[in-house]
């Protein structure tokens, strides 16, 4: 390959307040029609693990779902690198823990060509606000109090309780126009015309084989410091492939031109002066419990058995081909306050400590992602069973293993998770094991509240000394950790590979496929 470069979120104090930033200078799709001809293609062809669980942004989950929103949906402001927030929908915005004042673009339309109001925009940050699970991580457990006034074309979201990380995790939020809030089953299926915000329509759908998205060509795309060079696809093509193998053949073989390796499949591009690659964290996998009153793991002893019963080393082994990092909390190491201390972590190989583990009954679940079809979840699994548990192991394809954490609460008893983090925010993932349950709407999986926890949570975002949030974040990982809350694995390494001629660009340690051109 003629380049092997290491990518990643850089680690600095989350943005508090932002002085208005206004967008000069966008760039539209469309006027880069003149120089499309200059070009081998129009089209980027790659892949997807999965089906996306929904085309509705506020309940969309997992890789395919992530990856698919920021294509679909534009957000209110993009982030770019170092943490810097550049105008989206929003061509002036200023942003402080407890309030965000924006002012919508006049270029912002719908893709039915309707303008996209500051009207419209709020009604869907309400929408997101009452119905997206992820509204803790993004706005915290206050009330969220939305406002706009279309003649000066201000959207103003103000929040009872200070939330710090209002800032970064806003630019995950996509704004769905008024055609796709009037018709939530349409939107979910990606057919409510007029629904998106974003660059790219969706042309078509055939579950289970492949989707194709085209280009808006009135688009204005966001000004990044580094300017992106080439041109938008026209269109993206995205097979529905899940095989690791596969995927690799695919992209050798010219059948793609852009797709995510993993660290065995990486080996097969070495030399290849055809390819260039980016290497991410592509996702943190942790093991967490079901508490509920009932739960085997409800009881303390029982989930530190567990961690002391398996090796993080063969389970990166399983999972990532022994290419993956320690992992030391629930967060990569590039995330801002994250814990680094392994001697917090409850280490393998002390027989007495796994005795709890005898006759144990465990329903374990897990995602097929999880290493090649779920390695990862079988090596933990017989583990487990050496140690003297009966377990039961559901290796399950993404979006039903989601469906099982999200909607059966009593069909499961531990998982491995596999966290994505596109915020790049310890509140992200600490959103699924704090805070409200799903029965209270929330996010939290393991299904208990904890007060202490929250109430560090909250104290912190409203602080501002960088210095002494990061304490307090120190404070609740060590909790969480010892306690065996969350056993923390490792770190996945993704190589986003790209064929001559195209490029993307990862933003925050995130592939960013909004970011796609071609460029010869």
């Amino acid at each position: 390959m003629r380049k092997h470069a290491q990518r990643g979120a850089i680690a600095g104090a989350a943005v508090l307040t932002l002085a208005l930033a206004a967008c000069s200078g966008p760039t539209i799709a469309g006027s880069e029609g003149s120089e499309k001809a200059a070009y081998s293609t129009d089209t980027v062809r790659t892949a997807l693990p999965s089906d996306p669980n929904t085309l509705d942004p506020t309940s969309a989950r997992g890789v395919s779902g992530y990856s698919l929103m920021p294509l679909l949906y534009a957000p209110l402001v993009y982030q770019d690198d170092d943490q810097e927030l550049i105008a989206g929908i929003a061509s002036e915005f200023e942003i402080a823990p407890d309030r965000g004042e924006f002012v919508i673009s006049d270029a912002a339309t719908c893709s039915d060509g309707t303008p996209l109001t500051a009207s419209a925009a709020a009604a869907s940050i309400e929408n997101y606000v009452a119905n997206s699970i992820e509204k803790y991580f993004t706005f915290g457990p206050g009330t969220v109090s939305v406002a706009a006034d279309d003649g000066a074309k201000t959207l103003t979201i103000e929040l009872s309780e200070p939330w710090a990380d209002m800032a970064q995790a806003i630019t995950k939020v996509g704004i769905v126009c008024p055609a796709g809030l009037a018709d939530a089953e349409a939107l979910g299926a990606g057919a409510a015309a007029g629904a998106f915000s974003g660059p790219y329509v969706i042309d078509s759908y055939n579950p289970g084989v492949e989707l194709t998205l085209e280009l808006r060509e009135d688009y204005v795309f966001p000004e990044y410091a580094t300017p992106l060079e080439g041109a938008a696809p026209a269109n993206i093509r995205f097979a529905i492939n899940g095989d690791p193998n596969s995927i690799t053949n695919n992209l050798l073989t010219g059948a793609y031109d852009t797709a995510g390796l993993n660290a065995q499949s990486i080996e097969r591009f070495e030399g290849n002066d055809d390819f260039e690659s980016q290497r991410f964290a592509v996702a943190v996998s942790y093991i967490v419990f079901n508490q509920r009153p009932g739960s085997v793991f409800a009881d303390e002893k029982n989930r530190q058995a567990v961690a002391q019963s398996i090796s993080w080393e063969a389970f990166d082994q399983a999972t990532n081909g022994g290419a993956g990092d320690r992992l030391t909390s629930f967060a990569a190491s590039d995330v801002q306050c994250v814990n680094t201390d392994e001697s917090l972590l409850l280490e393998s190989g002390d027989a007495a400590a796994s005795k709890p583990l005898e006759g144990l009954t465990i329903r374990f679940v897990g995602t097929q992602l999880t290493g090649p079809n779920g390695a990862g979840n079988s090596y933990i699994s017989q583990a487990l069973t050496e140690a003297g548990a009966e377990v039961t192991l559901e290796n399950l394809d993404n979006n039903a293993w989601i469906e099982t954490l999200t909607t059966k609460p009593d069909a499961w008893d531990m998982t491995v998770m596999g966290s994505t983090n596109p915020t790049r925010t310890l509140a992200n993932p600490l959103s699924q094991l704090v805070g409200p349950t799903q029965a209270e709407d929330g996010r939290n999986i393991i299904g208990v509240r904890n007060p202490e926890v929250e109430a560090q949570l909250q104290a912190l975002m409203s602080e501002e000394d960088g210095e002494k949030r990061c304490d307090t974040w120190q404070d609740i990982q060590t909790e969480l950790i010892t306690t065996a809350t969350v056993v923390p694995l490792s770190a996945s390494p993704s190589y986003q590979t790209t064929r001559t001629g195209f490029a993307v660009r990862g933003i925050g340690g995130v592939v960013r496929l909004d970011t796609l051109r071609i460029t010869e």
